[in-house]
């Protein structure tokens, strides 16, 4: 019984809300709003989560998932030493950052396993990868700063008065992570406490956006315990998924250890009820108690594990093995017994019809080396302008809503990959990138990237790009995302945006978000493109709505080049670009049809520099990227887009002659006062002549010229005005 006298804190809430808890799904107070409330974010008994029924993240079958090996009775993460050893909370309410780092830490053991490292024990594990759980807690509620110090979103933070009692859940993790405010590791930022086990404040904010591992992804499990709350925010009929308690099965086995939350025991009375100290078995079958006041995280499974073991019997054998944070035999005084309060060891069986069981979530980390402060980063760039995630609510409409992140690039980048938020579970994210877009319409400018994404299980998602894309130092850039998901035989559309509650704060915590106005967009309905800031959309009463959920991914870069973003070449017309890259670049384009590629001069080793000259060669409202391949990687220099030449001609398409024939032809400038120039690349091949002009009815004159053919050889026909040359066709002569 020690563990609840010690730890009474992390269940203290400062709003206990039961009867009252909203449903996901609530109704919108604004009349003939498309928008509907699918999560709140509610503290209850010193668990601050985003309350959502069971089925908003839905169960799949076992048909939309790909075949699995078959999954063995029981399993143990520690056999192969891919978690690490069990911490103390003490008397703080953080529980939810050890469960995700927990998550965080095997995800890291196990892809150290892969490529080959191996720790001889559980601690041994842990003494390589120990991540710090108050740097999760403390920062997450203390986000603000200069945009200069978080890369943009400085505005935004969780708040509470206390970080260390609050309580939180995967909806603070999850966000704070993925700005990169840790995960530290736990040198950086000791887990040290008074007398009393008590956290205290930290003085050093230069410890905020200190982060040795990054989050990539965190994947939100289907819910094996799948109910949907009534109106007096009990569940309603309870059903076990098989398919979804298989899902988070192979996530163990595949990937690692899983966060998750249930009701522990919040006084002796629940301890007695539901907590069977001699089998160490856990079942809660209270329908008043279905909600979570406890992270844990799940590191194996016992198919076999007999009902008989819990005080209550469920309906079937099976059950959870559970990792705690409320220390074990080695963090208990000697004489102690830890298995009353704490498991054995510090490990515990779950049921798997417990009801509190919810929000399994998998912590899945960059998939790098591990190495504390000298771990290499996937990405080093991040561009965002959201701190807090979805922060307090999350939203849907019946009708298409894309969402839009306007940023600037601080130095030369290759951009390789970008955030997605995918509220549901079988979730489709439409994807497109731009660069240097018109001020007010994010779809503008060069269109570098287009994707369709697919994503099984809702969650925070890292989507790499087809390939990177070259961004020079203040070349503006935007990402605009779709999000959709089916419901009820009916598509929906994810709302991408944080959100404040004016009612939180009554509750002892809040989110502050901030919005500037050239940041985020959005567009509703294609019914064109508003600023967040200076027309933010309207979700509710006491709701205000801040930027776009939406960041970007890069590393700096050893290429530049003269152009990028959008080249606009009429029919016809050519451009001229320097590359300039350490090593020797392969030039392509992405269609030939469209474009084609010429070296003016070659790449230089001592200056680094190459010169090309891009020609439009395809049909008016056509594109193709442009690409340098280098060292195997290519990345995305810019998008020509063929746009209309300023002339028309009566001969559009290359010609094949034979020496001594003559070809005549037309062009018409668009202006009555363009004259034309006439020229051919090689005037040993054809010789050229001017023919005549004719005045027309709608006062443009039409110009005739003529050529001869004199040998054989290739050459482009060629018609300037204004100064800029056009390829009209090109003959070859036999």
């Amino acid at each position: 019984m020690k563990k609840f006298q010690k730890g009474a804190a992390v269940f203290t809430a400062l709003a206990l809300i039961l009867a009252v808890s909203a449903p996901a799904r609530a109704a919108e107070s604004m009349q003939g709003s498309p928008y509907i409330q699918e999560g709140a974010l509610q503290q209850r008994d010193g668990y601050l989560s985003m309350v959502s029924n069971h089925d908003a993240v839905a169960a799949q079958t076992a048909g939309q998932r790909k075949a699995q090996a078959a999954l063995p009775a029981s399993y143990d993460l520690r056999t192969q030493n891919r978690v690490t050893p069990v911490k103390d909370q003490l008397s703080n309410g953080t529980c939810w950052a050890f469960g995700a780092l927990s998550s965080a830490e095997s995800d890291l053991l196990t892809y150290l396993k892969s490529i080959g490292t191996s720790f001889s024990s559980v601690k041994a594990a842990g003494q390589a990868v120990d991540l710090s759980e108050k740097h999760l807690v403390w920062f997450a509620f203390h986000g603000q700063n200069s945009s200069a110090d978080s890369q943009y979103a400085g505005g935004d933070t969780f708040t509470t008065k206390n970080p260390f009692t609050i309580g939180g859940s995967r909806a603070i993790s999850v966000p704070t992570l993925a700005r990169w405010y840790g995960a530290a590791a736990e040198s950086d930022l000791p887990y040290t406490t008074d007398g009393n086990g008590v956290l205290q404040n930290v003085t050093n904010s230069s410890l905020q956006t200190v982060s040795r591992s990054h989050l990539e992804n965190a994947a939100f499990l289907p819910e094996p315990v799948v109910y949907d709350l009534q109106k007096n925010g009990l569940p309603g009929e309870i059903t076990y998924s098989e398919s979804a308690r298989s899902a988070v099965k192979e996530c163990i086995r595949d990937r690692g250890a899983v966060s998750v939350g249930y009701h522990a025991p919040a006084d002796t009375l629940e301890q007695n009820r539901f907590y069977n100290p001699s089998t160490c078995g856990y079942y809660c079958n209270d329908k008043q108690l279905y909600y979570a006041n406890h992270e844990v995280t799940l590191v194996g499974w016992d198919d076999n594990y007999a009902k008989a073991n819990f005080i209550n019997v469920p309906q079937g054998n099976g059950a959870w093995l559970v990792k705690n944070s409320w220390g074990s035999s080695e963090t208990w005084p000697s004489g102690s017994s830890s298995e009353g309060g704490v498991g054995n060891d510090g490990y515990f069986y779950l049921s798997y019809y417990d009801l509190s069981f919810s929000e399994p979530t998998f912590f899945d980390m960059e998939n790098t080396a591990y190495a504390g402060t000298a771990t290499k980063h996937t990405y080093s760039q991040i561009y965002q302008y959201d701190g807090t995630g979805a922060g307090a609510s999350t939203w849907s409409s019946d009708t298409p809503v894309k969402f839009a992140n306007l940023f600037t690039a601080r130095e030369d980048t290759q951009l390789q990959a970008v955030s997605v938020q995918a509220f549901k579970a079988n979730a489709a994210a439409q994807i497109d990138v731009y660069v240097n877009p018109e001020k007010g319409n994010p779809e503008s400018g060069g269109h570098m990237a287009s994707m369709k994404e697919q994503f099984t299980d809702a969650g925070y998602y890292t989507v790499s790009l087809d390939s990177s894309i070259l961004l020079n130092k203040g070349d503006t850039f935007s990402v605009v995302e779709k999000v959709s998901y089916p419901e009820d035989g009916q598509t929906r559309y994810g709302v991408l945006l944080e959100s404040s509650s004016d009612t939180l704060a009554a509750d002892g915590y809040g989110v502050t978000v901030s919005c500037t106005a050239g940041q985020s967009y959005y567009n509703e309905d294609n019914g064109g493109w508003k600023d967040q800031a200076a027309d933010s959309m309207q979700l509710t009463r006491g709701s205000t709505s801040g930027n776009a959920i939406i960041k970007a991914f890069g590393n700096g870069t050893s290429v530049k080049t003269t152009q990028t973003g959008q080249a606009v070449l009429p029919l016809g017309s050519t451009r001229v670009f320097t590359v300039t890259s350490k090593t020797r670049p392969q030039m392509l384009c992405g269609n030939g049809a469209v474009a084609q590629l010429h070296v003016l001069k070659d790449w230089n080793a001592s200056t680094g520099e190459m010169q090309l000259e891009v020609y439009g060669c395809g049909h008016y409202g056509e594109a193709s990227g442009v690409y340098a391949n280098i060292n195997g990687a290519a990345q995305r220099l810019f998008t020509v887009s063929l746009a209309k030449a300023p002339f028309t001609s009566d001969t559009t398409v290359d010609v094949k002659m034979r020496v001594g024939q003559t070809y005549a032809f037309r062009i018409i400038p668009d202006s009555s006062t363009a004259v034309p120039i006439y020229t051919v690349g090689n005037g040993s091949v054809l010789a050229t002549r001017y023919s005549g002009s004719i005045r027309q009815a709608d006062g443009r004159t039409a110009y005739y010229y003529s050529y001869r053919c004199l040998k054989q050889g290739n050459t482009g026909v060629y018609i300037s005005i204004g100064g800029q040359a056009y390829r009209v066709f090109a003959c070859t002569v036999a």
